[in-house]
């Protein structure tokens, strides 16, 4: 029993953990998604990213590298771009280009693994984006049409920049965390179970000697698991000074921060079930290849030292953020719940009054 309540006691703080990592890119998407609700309309977001052409993927793709946003954080933005009418190949793009990088993990990626990677890891980023959305494209069969401008964005220009401001925070921070809550949580728990399961030392313990099981293993464990661009390298590093090759850690790097339970779930939901069985295997195969390019072309000396992590424990920013990224799921689910609710009584109403009518 004492090891049962272990488990669960090891369960729930995995999930806060992953809260704590999840809130602050999570809200940074949901504001960015709010800003692009308001400023950006569909009709600007169909020409520039919509077609199904290399232009749009090449667009997504360079707009999505600079972007501090993680797994979790680009999933707003991205369902964002596709209702506003994003074709499937410059999603997919933006959701493979934008997690691997970021402005603040490139800098990171230098002090602690040195130039060669620094340059890599955006370069590989870059590549599987533009690769990734031509392969959708090319084998998305559904005709992809010009999402209807809603009317409320009309005359959104006409509308005060107060009033417009209030509409983007409705937007990112109640109506958008509607859409992807129930598979946003069901990913959260299945992320939290197997960090608690499986121990963060257990490749690099049980598969040194074989270079293929290293780059398997790494790809299997990093896909489920949330782990954001910036907060993969201290791991990479620990990885690699346990045995990982380089190459291996660089399947982590890659894989890690672009796929979570969370977001696998929440693209399933986006781009539907053919989607994220590509997409999936897109992140594998390019992970797996840029890992070879790295161990077989290009020499990486193992870092001899790992910086210190920072946990967010501490931190009284981070523990607010978590509060409030808490709170808006709740009311995101509450909210569909009484719309759920409604809708079925309005359901019975209608039923019981077609029985009275021909009664």
């Amino acid at each position: 029993m004492e090891i049962v309540i272990n488990y669960i006691q090891m369960f729930l703080n995995e999930v806060w953990s992953l809260s704590m990592e999840m809130a602050p890119y999570l809200l940074l998407g949901m504001l960015v998604s709010g800003l692009i609700s308001i400023f950006i309309d569909n009709d600007f977001i169909f020409n520039q990213i919509g077609p199904k052409n290399f232009t749009s993927i090449f667009k997504s793709t360079i707009f999505g590298i600079p972007l501090p946003l993680c797994s979790c954080g680009v999933i707003p933005v991205a369902a964002t771009l596709r209702e506003g009418g994003a074709s499937k190949g410059s999603t997919v793009s933006f959701l493979v280009s934008t997690p691997q990088t970021g402005i603040d993990s490139i800098f990171l990626t230098y002090g602690m693994l040195g130039p060669v990677y620094a340059i890599f890891r955006p370069l590989a980023a870059f590549i599987s984006g533009i690769f990734s959305g031509l392969v959708i494209n090319n084998f998305d069969e559904d005709k992809h049409h010009h999402h209807t401008k809603d009317s409320n964005k009309v005359l959104n220009d006409k509308i005060p920049l107060i009033e417009r401001v209030f509409s983007g925070v409705k937007y990112g921070f109640f109506t958008l965390p509607s859409d992807i809550v129930v598979p946003l949580f069901q990913g959260l728990v299945i992320a939290a179970g197997i960090s608690v399961m499986i121990p963060p030392d257990f490749v690099a313990n049980h598969f040194i000697s074989n270079l293929s099981i290293q780059f398997l293993m790494m790809l299997a464990i990093s896909i489920p698991i949330y782990v954001c661009a910036t907060a993969s390298i201290p791991i990479a590093v620990a990885l690699m000074l346990k045995g990982i090759s380089p190459g291996a850690a660089f399947v982590f790097l890659m894989a890690g921060p672009a796929t979570n339970a969370s977001s696998i779930a929440v693209i399933k939901n986006i781009l539907g079930k053919k989607i994220l069985f590509y997409y999936l295997a897109l992140i594998a195969f390019t992970a797996l290849f840029f890992g070879f390019i790295l161990d077989t072309f290009i020499a990486i000396n193992t870092p001899q030292a790992i910086t210190h992590v920072h946990h967010h424990d501490s931190n009284p920013a981070t523990f607010i953020l978590t509060i409030l990224f808490i709170m808006i799921l709740l009311n995101a689910y509450l909210s569909k719940f009484k719309v759920s609710g409604a809708k079925s009584i309005n359901k019975q109403i209608v039923m019981d009054n077609s029985e009275e009518s021909i009664e």
